[in-house]
């Protein structure tokens, strides 16, 4: 089934939106837009209305629009934690400050010309033992390659993967039922809430 622009940003971030992930990356075609690129932005107007789920633009290239939705509270609870701020300090991020300046660093290693940013997974909500583990091996010699490479707790992460399925699947069957993208954000539940 071949489903609109905004209806396609919400199943795949389905696992954001219903409290399984901090955030999620969307990526969408410029093609998928001819002659209404305006409603990029009435996205972000459509997200901000919901309790907790935002949408930022991290990165645009003359062909696509990369888009991270994401839960503020979750992702500010995640770039809080010890070990994470930890590694984002060490990959050139602020050692303080909250959700909108570390975005605003990653939109800035996006458009960069040096190393695409592996510790996005940090953000994304990825083990951090998973996300060095990539770093450190380049991307090679994981254990399972799911929705991300595992090199810590393939049985966690398979569980992690399965029920990010089982939310998109859902997402996908409420957006025919409840007459699309809007009603569906009206319907947001509270953080933690399954779908």
């Amino acid at each position: 089934m071949n489903l609109p622009v905004l209806d396609q940003l919400i199943v795949n971030s389905a696992p954001t939106i219903w409290g399984l992930r901090p955030a999620n990356i969307v990526t969408i075609k410029k093609s998928d837009f001819e002659g209404r690129e305006s409603e990029i932005a009435g996205f972000g107007a459509l997200f901000s209305r919901s309790r907790r789920v935002r949408l930022a633009k991290i990165y645009e290239s003359a062909h696509a629009v990369q888009l991270m939705v994401y839960d503020r509270r979750a992702l500010s609870a995640r770039l809080r934690d010890k070990e994470c701020r930890a590694m984002l300090h060490g990959r050139g991020y602020p050692d303080r400050g909250g959700v909108d300046s570390y975005l605003n660093t990653l939109s800035l290693k996006m458009r960069g010309r040096g190393e695409f940013p592996h510790e996005i997974g940090l953000f994304l909500g990825y083990p951090l033992e998973d996300v060095s583990g990539f770093v450190a091996h380049k991307g090679k010699n994981y254990k399972l390659n799911g929705y991300w490479k595992v090199y810590g707790d393939v049985e966690e992460c398979k569980s992690r993967f399965a029920a990010f399925d089982s939310c998109r699947r859902s997402a996908r069957a409420m957006l025919s039922r409840s007459g699309g993208a809007e009603a569906l954000l009206a319907q947001v539940p509270a953080a933690g809430s399954a779908i």
